[in-house]
């Protein structure tokens, strides 16, 4: 007879749970985030499909050493900031920020000094804009477009 222990019983619930944070999490709030998982658990116990009640997200994707190295550049400490940071650094699509504060842009910015990241003013009718983004997709280089009115970061990584 094969035993499973506990943990692996779950594991199929907790990556569901965790790649759908990675990937649809990334434009909302924090309480509209805490919406999305607390549907998602429900929709898993409805589907008797096992997961971890409490899922720490965060401890779950990302270790203490590198959340100090995100603090050290800039990132603040308070929890969705932390998310925003998992969500740019492990999503594989680019992710959008919304950041009025500009907290977000500077962390980027300080984070991706060594890779020569290419910073623009996004502007939909401005030929100089399309060039480089053209050139940062040939490159492959690590980019960040902001808006006009600074409130929305889009960052490709």
């Amino acid at each position: 007879m094969v035993r499973s222990c506990c943990c692996c019983v779950r594991l199929i619930g907790d990556v569901l749970l965790l790649t759908g944070f990675l990937s649809y999490t990334g434009p909302f709030n924090q309480e509209f985030r805490n919406k999305l998982l607390y549907s998602w658990q429900r929709e898993l116990r409805q589907r008797r499909v096992p997961y971890t009640v409490d899922l720490p997200l965060i401890a779950s994707l990302v270790d203490n050493t590198t959340i100090g190295e995100w603090n050290l550049q800039g990132l603040p400490n308070d929890e969705l900031s932390i998310q925003n940071g998992i969500i740019v650094t492990m999503a594989t699509r680019y992710p959008l920020l919304i950041d009025p504060q500009g907290q977000g842009r500077t962390w980027i910015i300080n984070r991706e000094k060594v890779n020569e990241l290419q910073v623009t003013r996004s502007c939909s009718e401005c030929r100089k804009h399309w060039r480089y983004v053209t050139l940062v997709v040939v490159l492959w280089c690590p980019a960040l477009s902001a808006s006009s009115s600074a409130a929305a970061t889009s960052v490709r990584l």
